[in-house]
């Protein structure tokens, strides 16, 4: 189902917000009949079930035109909801922004994850501690791209789940300048914490540039475990925000 909700800014042009749900593979997805788009602000993709975000999912076929940068900004927020996790190799999703028609090198894609989890897929099989190796992820008869070397800005929060035991090559040849991480969480009826394996070898192979890092965490101190120096050491600026519980 393709819900678009529409609202005026300023009483003048339509801007929308579109959601794309009830479906169970992203290959049921078909955007070559879609109509051109115009003003677009957000769109948001749910599936029934979690599922892997994978090659499966294809947006040719999807054309939008932002008619007026005053009116609607130069960012575009891609929701992606309900993940079992994502195909490390994935790239051409990050071309979305390439399918504007007159395109401007103006328009951003603001990327966010929510109800999902934050685990990356090598042909079929979770990146786990095992597989944390840089020359299995990289082999150099394959382009050295992956999902999050394409993504500038970058939100993880609303019930987003975590791995203590996360793989930093993941962020080889990020280029990242804004990236949120929130809904971490260490409590006695609740733990959710975002952490890096450690004593992981040729973690000096990593090549990252993350500019802007905010974090979000509720009853947890921030460690070295998170901010790992190979991935951040490019960090020009960390935003912490410590969560109270709501009465």
């Amino acid at each position: 189902m393709t819900h678009f909700e529409t609202y005026k800014h300023n009483g003048h042009n339509t801007l929308i917000q579109i959601t794309i749900s009830d479906f169970n593979e992203f290959n049921q997805l078909d955007f070559n009949d879609c109509k051109l788009i115009y003003n677009i602000t957000q769109l948001k993709i749910k599936p029934l079930q979690k599922i892997i975000l994978n090659k499966s999912l294809d947006f040719n076929g999807l054309k939008f035109f932002v008619l007026d940068f005053k009116l609607s900004g130069i960012t575009i927020i891609l929701i992606l909801s309900n993940l079992k996790g994502i195909d490390f190799h994935l790239y051409h999703l990050n071309n979305f922004k390439s399918l504007s028609k007159d395109f401007d090198q103006r328009l951003q894609i603001q990327w966010e994850l929510e109800q999902s989890n934050f685990d990356f897929y090598l042909n079929n099989n979770i990146i786990d501690l095992a597989m944390c190796n840089f020359d299995l992820l990289f082999p150099m008869v394959t382009p050295q791209s992956s999902f999050l070397s394409g993504i500038q800005f970058l939100f993880l929060d609303k019930n987003m789940i975590y791995s203590e035991q996360t793989c930093p090559f993941l962020f080889h040849n990020a280029k990242i300048q804004v990236l949120l991480i929130g809904s971490i969480k260490s409590s006695f009826i609740n733990k959710n914490v975002f952490a890096f394996a450690t004593q992981i070898p040729f973690k000096e192979k990593i090549v990252s540039s993350v500019l802007k890092l905010t974090i979000n965490v509720y009853h947890i101190e921030i460690t070295a475990r998170l901010l790992d120096e190979h991935v951040f050491k490019n960090l020009n600026l960390l935003l912490h925000k410590k969560i109270k519980k709501k009465c």
